[in-house]
């Protein structure tokens, strides 16, 4: 099913990190290719809750720029590194034939707004509430 029909049908998603790490994934991703398109109808949803972006017809703009921050919350440890890591060659490698330099250009000074973001985050608001995927620092309570 797609986002579209999940609220239609009154379907809850599970109450789970993992669901919504997801979705901080999808948002982080839509930055980065400036994908201004992202609509309930292009997340598909499979039966073990895993999110599959498709259409990405309106992305890779060559602005420099972000489309907004507000949505971008959390962000995967393992996420960031590969985005602190990612290059012109890894781009050009993946990318490269259907992408031309000045949107490659873009996609990097994206990314280092992005990363630039989440590293302001961190500082401000410590680990624990802008990483996921590490363990926690915060004790666990269980309740009886």
């Amino acid at each position: 099913m797609d986002e579209a029909g999940r609220r239609e049908k009154g379907i809850k998603p599970p109450a789970t990190d993992d669901w919504v790490n997801q979705l901080n994934t999808v948002r982080v991703f839509d930055q980065l290719i400036y994908n201004t398109d992202r609509n309930q109808g292009n997340l598909l949803i499979t039966p073990e809750w895993k999110l599959w972006m498709i259409d990405h017809t309106r992305a890779f703009r060559t602005t420099h720029e972000l489309m907004k921050v507000e949505p971008l919350r959390r962000i995967d440890k393992k996420l960031i590194q590969a985005l602190q890591a990612l290059t012109a060659a890894k781009v050009k490698e993946a990318a490269g034939p259907w992408l031309r330099e000045e949107e490659i250009a873009a996609v990097l000074a994206r990314r280092d707004l992005i990363v630039k973001f989440f590293e302001k985050e961190i500082q401000t608001k410590g680990e624990d509430s802008v990483l996921t995927g590490i363990p926690r620092k915060t004790p666990s309570a269980s309740v009886p």
